[in-house]
């Protein structure tokens, strides 16, 4: 039998908590190490991660990386709402793995990957294997959603400097402190906007700190000096600031006011994206018909991760409140009760910033996942009220459990079921800039086609522009056409957003710009109209960008729903002519512009299309002008490619096809009754012919056309007319 000294009857203890420390440690890096080649290799799977083809972010992303290593510096060479930190990354990791959409897929891949076993490690720190264990796959259930382009590493920054005030909690060294400074910076030079949010949430969690301890751990805060909120907040921002001071350095070099103009462009952008209902949706305003039904159950079912902070976030910050202020047996760690803090605080900034878009999973996601960490107070606080002895108590853990399992299952089940739903992209593209990018087969070919008609059409040094059919209202727009093409935006604020792109200051800016940079070649996507709920459905009434246009340049190709145009002084193009006398065009049709039906709202959007065109010899046509209820609907498109007229007007014709996006909320008379629509061609001497409509689209009664709305709906044939 050994005899052990009293030394050795004290130090042994200790050797087996360090030891058992130790092991533990081992385990959770071995499983966090799992948890991310697990997540790399599932995100990784089509259609993760490649079926994004959301062509405004990936395009900011990538493009942004180029800009950045041709030497332009982000706000002065360029507008952007993003930090330019991932700008200069991403143009390092092209610079060594090579520019092409596949290595910044590869980039998100890894960063969501990193965010699932960040996750894990984090958890670790305040609840148990299991929990932990679970939580972190409920987060990488969404994660894919999550992290996309521009928000990837700014999250999973967020998520570092969360892990790093925990440790600070827990050993109380400033070096920790420092670096979740550091970690913040880093969120700010890749998103400004979430660097400001982190900037707030860690500094009231630094501040709240003293407080959390002397409540939670009397004794020991009482033996451990306490140092000044002044102090705390230095360690914690000068390591922020100067983290972040390198990426900024090239614009505070060359113009610091560009920064100004980029935030003040981004705020004017915010009221025009923001939803004109509060959160939850107004029932009043469901039952009367102002948010249609079906807007609101699509939301409440792809949204459902948008539940998750209004549930949970009031409950943790209530509670935590509570339990600090009565200080019962059983109180919480002050690692558990920061944690809460700061995964609360930081859903909540990025709900109130996704929400102020759309209630969808994509932009509701990223505050789901950090409200997924939180859920270890809850772990905690359920048996406390269980124990209580009261019925209420009770009653009260079982609701918060039973509700706990319910928000869980809800996001991470609609999560999988949209992707799911989606279809796997089949076209793998043949341009080498888009290498690993998969899109649908028609859309992928027509994508293709227009990338090799710019660049056979089109020097490197050459610049171009894409835009929309109608800037005066305005969603996104193609920024990935610059990366795909390898050539450079013509105008300075070459991603549009509505209340900036849609103001007279910009579009002047960018006509400027166009004539500055001599840009011969540009691309008008149709999107379609804005569809958000919000003002971006507005007109601004401002059309001097898309006069511009029309004036200086003329359709030559169309590519699907994108339409190229040339400077005119540099095509022989002219509008269509015919050979038989009188004739000059016709309607074809109207559609619902989204979805090519032939049913819309009242208050929902039309697209009118046909030909046009002068007899050989004729004076040319100068303008074409469509009126919906008598109301001159602005912004018609003519002269487009429509080689199904050509095939039966011959060649000369090709050129005659015209199109008009209408909004029925700008034109008055839609409430009930038929709508007339009537089309003239103007020629060059102001003669005005009208257009008939064609055969397969029937009048009522006389020409012009009348469609007619019954029940609620526009319907584009007669035959449906009740």
């Amino acid at each position: 039998m050994t005899d052990l000294s009293g030394t050795q009857l004290i130090s042994r203890p200790r050797q087996i908590v360090a030891t058992k420390l130790a092991k533990s440690q081992i385990m959770d890096g071995v499983m966090a190490l799992a948890i991310f080649l697990g997540a790399l290799w599932l995100f990784d799977s089509p259609p993760l991660v490649t079926s994004d083809t959301n062509m405004y972010d990936l395009g900011i992303a990538a493009y942004g990386g180029v800009r950045a290593a041709d030497g332009f510096v982000p706000y002065v060479d360029s507008h952007t709402p993003y930090g330019p930190g991932q700008f200069y990354f991403r143009a390092l990791i092209f610079g060594v793995f090579g520019t092409n959409l596949g290595v910044m897929l590869a980039e998100l891949t890894v960063f969501s990957a990193l965010f699932v076993a960040a996750s894990y490690v984090v958890l670790r720190h305040v609840t148990a294997y299991v929990p932990a264990v679970v939580l972190s796959f409920a987060i990488g259930a969404l994660a894919p959603l999550a992290l996309h382009s521009n928000t990837a590493s700014a999250l999973v920054f967020m998520l570092v400097a969360a892990g790093c005030m925990l440790r600070y909690v827990q050993v109380r060294r400033p070096v920790w402190l420092a670096l979740t400074g550091v970690a913040i910076g880093l969120i700010g030079t890749v998103r400004w906007d979430f660097g400001i949010f982190s900037i707030a949430v860690f500094s009231f969690a630094t501040v709240s700190l003293p407080y959390i301890q002397r409540a939670i751990e009397p004794r020991t805060a009482a033996r451990v000096p306490p140092d000044r909120p002044a102090r705390r907040l230095a360690q914690l921002l000068v390591p922020a600031l100067l983290a972040a001071l390198p990426f900024y350095a090239p614009v505070l070099l060359s113009d610091p006011m560009a920064i100004l103009r980029s935030v003040r462009l981004a705020q004017a952008a915010g009221p025009y994206r923001t939803l004109p209902f509060p959160f939850p949706f107004n029932p009043l305003a469901v039952i009367s018909g102002e948010i249609p039904m079906l807007w609101f159950l699509v939301s409440v079912m792809v949204g459902s991760s948008a539940f998750v902070f209004p549930l949970l976030g009031p409950i943790n910050l209530l509670t935590i409140v509570v339990v600090l202020w009565r200080k019962r047996p059983g109180t919480p760690s002050a690692p558990l009760v920061l944690h809460t803090l700061v995964t609360t605080l930081c859903g909540g900034c990025l709900f109130l910033y996704g929400f102020s878009r759309s209630s969808d999973l994509l932009h509701m996601a990223p505050s789901a996942m950090f409200m997924f960490m939180s859920l270890p107070w809850l772990f905690w606080l359920t048996p406390q009220l269980r124990t209580t002895g009261s019925l209420g108590g009770a009653v009260l853990g079982r609701v918060l459990m039973t509700t706990t399992v319910l928000v869980v299952t809800l996001a991470v089940v609609f999560g999988v079921l949209m992707r799911q739903s989606e279809a796997a992209p089949t076209h793998a593209s043949a341009n080498p800039r888009l290498a690993g990018f998969m899109m649908e087969s028609g859309a992928g070919r027509d994508y293709d086609a227009l990338v090799a008609y710019i660049t056979e059409h089109t020097r490197p040094g050459d610049a171009i522009f894409s835009g929309l059919m109608r800037h005066d209202k305005v969603h996104v727009n193609d920024v990935l056409i610059y990366f795909a093409a390898d050539r450079h935006s013509g105008v300075r604020d070459y991603h549009m957003d509505p209340g900036t792109t849609t103001t007279r200051e910009v579009q002047r800016q960018m006509i400027q710009d166009l004539q500055r940079h001599e840009v011969r070649l540009i691309v008008l996507a149709d999107p379609g109209l804005p569809f958000e709920l919000n003002l971006s459905r507005d007109s601004s009434g401002v059309f001097e960008l898309d006069d511009y246009i029309e004036a200086n340049y003329a359709p030559v190709e169309r590519f699907g729903s994108y339409l190229v145009l040339m400077r005119r002084d540099t095509v022989d193009v002219s509008c269509a002519t015919v050979a038989e006398p009188g004739q000059h065009g016709s309607v074809d049709g109207a559609v619902q512009p989204f979805t090519d039906e032939q049913t819309v709202t009242r208050d929902g959007f039309v697209k009118i299309e046909g030909w046009a065109a002068t007899a050989t010899g004729g004076v040319p046509l100068a303008d074409v002008e469509v009126r919906v209820n008598g109301h001159a609907v602005p912004a018609v498109l003519h002269c487009l490619p429509r080689d199904d007229v050509a095939a039966v007007h011959g060649s000369a014709a090709r050129y005659g096809g015209w199109a008009a996006n209408v909004d029925l909320r700008d034109v008055p008379g839609v409430d009930e009754g038929p709508l007339s629509i009537e089309v003239d061609v103007i020629d060059r001497d102001g003669v005005r012919y009208r257009l008939p409509t064609s055969t397969s689209f029937e009048p009522v009664d006389v020409a012009p056309s009348v469609l007619c709305i019954s029940d609620g709906e526009f319907v584009a044939t007669v035959e449906n007319c009740g």
